[in-house]
């Protein structure tokens, strides 16, 4: 129509045609051709034991839809632009019936920290190229580290048997720790006690009992340097504290 003052006030008729993948769908409601295809709407809960319950309603698009379970780690740095890296959570499986799913959370760590993806792809058993997508499902991983702060590192102790205060032994400050390493050097800088893995026996009765472990005497009274190491038992990152301690043990 050439002229546009012939549409103005004018009744027409239109017929709007869904064309999937270019294949012109019916307008007739039935059970093969339905006129109306809703789309695929994922919703999710999280359980207490920290995994991730999700469903979704059937797509309509065509007969006995297959659904991929897909999730992706987002690539924030562009808010404007964020990247996905879609992979599948399962092989190709079915889920007409049920439409539920149960993804586990990974245990917190500095390595899978981050914000990621999970949608739903529905593809038709009869030809593959035609596809739906959900939409997606944002769940973040806060890596939040508990470090042992403030330990309680005594500046004296008298190992001379009288069982009290005969052990160099560290008491843990906030926080946790799974291993602890132990070094002492005299004035002179020269190494006179080491275990690597002191927390098996930090404690009164097997700590540090004041022997030179190059001689397997008792080492004379004054003033030993230590480092201590003590590795966080959620996420193993450490922490170092040096200091001075004062043994009397004559």
């Amino acid at each position: 129509m050439s002229d546009p003052a012939l549409v103005d006030n004018s009744i027409f008729q239109y017929n709007v045609q869904l064309v999937v993948n270019g294949n012109g769908r019916s307008s007739i409601d039935t059970l093969d051709h339905p006129d109306f295809i809703s789309t695929i709407l994922l919703s999710d809960s999280l359980a207490e034991d920290s995994s991730l319950h999700l469903q979704w309603n059937a797509y309509n698009g065509w007969k006995n839809p297959l659904y991929y379970m897909q999730w992706s780690k987002v690539d924030a740095s562009d808010p404007n632009n964020p990247l996905f890296n879609w992979t599948d959570l399962d092989s190709l499986f079915e889920k007409s019936q049920n439409r539920l799913y149960t993804h586990n959370l990974e245990e917190v760590s500095e390595q899978n920290q981050g914000l990621y993806a999970m949608r739903i792809l529905a593809i038709d058993t009869a030809d593959a190229t035609y596809q739906s997508l959900s939409n997606y499902i944002y769940y973040n991983i806060e890596f939040n580290p508990v470090y042992p702060v403030n330990p309680n590192i005594p500046n004296v102790f008298t190992p001379n048997g009288d069982n009290q205060n005969d052990r160099f032994y560290i008491l843990p400050g906030e926080g946790s720790f799974s291993r602890m390493s132990l070094t002492v050097y005299n004035r002179w800088g020269n190494l006179v006690f080491e275990d690597r893995h002191f927390e098996s026996r930090n404690d009164p009765k097997h700590g540090w009992d004041g022997t030179d472990h190059n001689t397997g005497n008792q080492v004379p009274d004054g003033v030993y340097y230590y480092i201590i190491t003590l590795t966080d038992a959620a996420d193993q990152n450490q922490m170092e504290f040096k200091g001075n301690v004062t043994v009397f043990g004559n």
